[in-house]
């Protein structure tokens, strides 16, 4: 309930909070499960958000668009992100070097959700992590 009241408490939109299109379908196609707070309802090009789960609209296509939080959850333990203001972006990365992980991989974006969508997006197209196991 808290995540709820802080989405909606926040003076940022909702499209800053979440992954956006292109990031939600990509996690999509590699096999993340569509379980989300937020999804984005594809018909006829218009992109909306709404908190529930999405019905079956004939003509409809609905994503999860994901919060910060739950791609947090979702990362390997020691990714962390914050905005790099040499580059202007949001980053991801991976802060400690654990033995899973040799090679530290940053991820840039616009967004902070995105910055972590792509660094889930780049582990498993790289066989580092399952998205089915997730």
């Amino acid at each position: 309930m808290i995540l709820f009241i802080n989405l909606f408490a926040s003076n940022m939109p909702l499209e800053q909070q979440t992954t956006s299109l292109e990031v939600s379908q990509n996690m999509e196609k590699l096999g993340f499960k569509q379980e989300s707070l937020f999804y984005v309802d594809e018909q006829d090009g218009d992109i909306t958000y709404g908190m529930f789960t999405p019905p079956n609209y004939s003509g409809h296509t609905f994503i999860s668009a994901f919060t910060c939080s739950e791609l947090g959850e979702m990362l390997p333990a020691y990714f962390g992100s914050h905005y790099n203001k040499q580059w202007g972006k949001w980053t991801c990365f991976d802060g400690a070097r654990s033995e899973e992980f040799t090679t530290l991989w940053v991820e840039k974006a616009e967004t902070e959700a995105d910055a972590r969508g792509k660094m889930l997006i780049y582990l498993a197209e790289n066989g580092l992590i399952d998205p089915k196991n997730i």
